[in-house]
């Protein structure tokens, strides 16, 4: 019987942790940027990286427009999927076939996901920093 009862424990646990999971906002992070892509269509992105981070402030206080992108993966938001904050990277010059906008990436999102690293051509319009973002 303590058997089962442990058992019934420890499995509402983790379904209750589950639930909060899930019903969590998309993501909080004390450092997001909002990027605007050439279509129009805006995206929060995260950076774990202090470098990408500082040029993400950088291309929002100069207007730039710049490649940025990262490894498609799915996410709870308008969109379908966000940019691993592991894997963002802010380029110049990037191959003509890694190159998407956001739409594009949500509309055909397996290829995506399948591909590798994808950039968008965009601006930062906001950024914030210590405060909830969503994608």
């Amino acid at each position: 019987m303590a058997i089962v009862l442990i058992a019934l424990s420890i499995s509402s646990l983790l379904v209750w942790n589950y639930f909060r999971y899930i019903n969590q906002p998309p993501y909080y992070n004390p450092f997001g940027a909002v990027i605007e892509d050439s279509s129009g269509d805006h995206i929060t992105i995260q950076a774990t990286d202090n470098t990408i981070r500082n040029q993400l402030v950088d291309l929002s206080e100069n207007g730039s427009e710049m490649w940025i992108g990262g490894r498609v993966e799915i996410w709870n938001n308008e969109w379908g999927f966000r940019f691993n904050p592991d894997t963002i990277i802010i380029a110049e010059i990037t191959a003509e076939g890694s190159q998407s906008t956001i739409s594009g990436i949500s509309e055909d999102l397996d290829y995506w996901l399948a591909y590798g690293i994808v950039y968008v051509y965009a601006t930062v319009i906001d950024i914030h920093n210590d405060s909830q973002v969503q994608g």
